[in-house]
């Protein structure tokens, strides 16, 4: 038993003809009550059926063609009531036995149901002669007064749903083009208190011809599956269906007239297609598509120059997962103003250097392409993150270099770099270098991945490690107030006295004196060594004026 089905249910009772037993003694007079247990016009088999009346109860199943029968039953007002959710008890009255001659009789009941106090509600299930349910037929309830303010149509399940007024007698009317209706036993209902009313309408069509329009849109591979909707659109008629994963669709029932298809589907433009139903049925040639946009996915990855895959490189809007690869997805509309974009693809993560450092790429919309899948070329990463400040700038309490100067005066001199003790700034331990360390400072602690020096009694960031070629910070400002500025340039092999030292880190720090003159110090250092090289150069109205050169012996 299929419940959803039943929650409109129907019942169609045989009030049978039975033998007269008024003429055998004392037998008291009996009759049968027999009936059918439908749903949207279908018989339903499988439903308990309930018999209550005074001194009389019992049960009984319907068949398979939805039939069930009382017998010997004594005259009396019984209530039938169907098992299962959403039914109703239903009241029949069994009268005396009639003669065996008499005809049988179908009757249409209403349903018993407490409801909203004050109002009722009254079903109306209207079938064509398949069972079929019947949508849109206009039901209006009309008082004795003319009042026709409740009204309701029919759903795709054939029910509409009306509530009059308490205690009016009402008739209820149907209207659908082209139809017309059979009901019993006849039109008018009278509104009961809390009472719920269903009747059985049969609508038989009777208007002009009908034909059908069919057609198929030609749909690209891939979109087997889309949802697309074809609208049907005519005076007063708007209605939708989708169409099948071949791209087909169909309307029945259309009288003749001008009428469009208008498809919609997110992807894909059609044409909107006109067409004229003349007194036969019609097929619409194939509807061609048209790409809404092209949908450009470029596909890359970043390695290192072994191979190796570097994840979390950022390549807006996305970035590269643990296989180094990444996928950026761009659109070109149809209808942009531009049908062709310039965008500019750049890696980016700190402490790497990358080869191409970017890629360009032209993008134009493609008349028929909804899709289209560019590889990319790799991105070579250069890893500079271990290139750590306690590798490369070692300082501890023994540490001692030796160096040669020579100045663009021609004079050369050694020195010799020492530790010479500890100072404290702002609560922080640096160790001094005398007579003075790189840069000209002479102060130094190493914080994480940066080297930490005095200016101005205030401790700055001199240097700073493990950062892509460059990269570029701000490290304050001298006494004067011009403005010192750090950065990292990348590597490069060294050759002094003390010997080859290759893939050293070179650093800038560059001194600000107004826009006519700057002063330049460029540092080379080598890894578990320190520097190993530096030059400064002073430069006034973009000549060179003064060149001090240091290089570790």
């Amino acid at each position: 038993m299929k419940s959803p089905r039943l929650a409109f249910l129907m019942l169609l009772f045989i009030l049978a003809c039975g033998k007269d037993h008024s003429t055998t003694g004392n037998t008291p007079p009996s009759a049968s009550i027999s009936g059918i247990v439908m749903a949207f016009g279908a018989p339903e088999a499988g439903v308990m059926v309930t018999a209550r009346g005074t001194g009389f109860e019992d049960s009984a199943m319907t068949g398979s063609d939805g039939r069930f029968t009382f017998d010997a039953v004594p005259p009396g007002e019984y209530t039938l009531t169907p098992s299962g959710t959403n039914m109703w008890p239903l009241q029949a009255k069994v009268a005396a036995p009639v003669p065996v001659t008499a005809p049988a009789v179908f009757i249409h009941f209403p349903l018993g149901f407490t409801g909203i106090p004050g109002r009722i509600r009254f079903y109306g299930l209207v079938l064509n002669k398949a069972g079929e349910p019947v949508d849109a037929v206009r039901f209006t309830a009309v008082s004795e007064t003319g009042d026709t303010s409740f009204s309701a149509n029919t759903n795709e399940f054939g029910l509409a749903r009306l509530y009059p007024e308490t205690g009016t007698v009402c008739r209820v009317l149907l209207h659908k083009p082209g139809y017309a209706y059979t009901f019993s036993p006849d039109s008018s209902v009278v509104a009961m208190d809390d009472s719920l009313l269903l009747r059985l309408y049969s609508a038989q069509y009777t208007g002009p011809e009908l034909h059908s329009v069919s057609g198929r849109l030609n749909i690209p591979a891939g979109m087997e599956d889309a949802s697309i909707g074809v609208a049907l659109k005519s005076n007063g008629l708007h209605t939708m269906t989708t169409v099948d994963a071949a791209g087909r669709f169909a309307y029945r029932g259309l009288k003749d007239g001008d009428y469009i298809l208008d498809v919609l589907a997110q992807r894909l433009i059609f044409d909107v297609v006109p067409f004229t139903i003349a007194g036969e049925d019609l097929t619409i040639p194939d509807i061609i598509w048209k790409n809404r946009a092209t949908d450009y996915v470029m596909r890359g990855r970043v390695i290192t120059s072994t191979g190796v895959p570097v994840q979390g490189v950022a390549v807006e809007p996305t970035s590269s997962d643990e296989s180094g690869e990444f996928t950026v997805q761009y659109e070109i509309g149809r209808y942009d103003r531009k049908q062709k974009q310039t965008i500019t693809l750049t890696p980016e993560k700190e402490g790497y250097t990358f080869t191409p450092p970017s890629l360009t790429l032209e993008l134009a919309f493609a008349e028929g392409t909804l899709d289209s899948t560019i590889t990319l070329p790799d991105f070579i990463a250069a890893d500079y993150s271990g290139y750590r400040a306690d590798n490369f700038f070692p300082l501890s309490a023994a540490s001692t270099w030796t160096y040669s100067r020579t100045a663009n005066s021609g004079s050369v001199a050694d020195y010799t770099i020492i530790t010479s003790g500890t100072v404290s700034i702002n609560n922080q331990s640096f160790l001094t270098l005398s007579p003075e360390g790189p840069g000209g400072y002479t102060a130094f602690r190493l914080d994480g991945n940066s080297v930490r020096s005095v200016l101005n009694g205030k401790s700055v960031e001199f240097l700073r490690f493990g950062q892509s070629p460059g990269t570029s910070w701000s490290i304050g400002k001298a006494v004067e107030m011009y403005p010192l500025t750090g950065t990292f340039l990348g590597l490069e092999s060294v050759s002094v006295p003390a010997g080859m030292f290759p893939d050293c880190l070179k650093f800038t720090v560059r001194k600000e004196y107004g826009s006519t003159t700057h002063e330049t110090h460029t540092l080379w250092f080598a890894k578990d060594t320190g520097m190993v090289r530096s030059e400064k150069v002073t430069v006034n109205y973009g000549e060179e004026r003064e060149r001090v050169v240091d290089v570790l012996k």
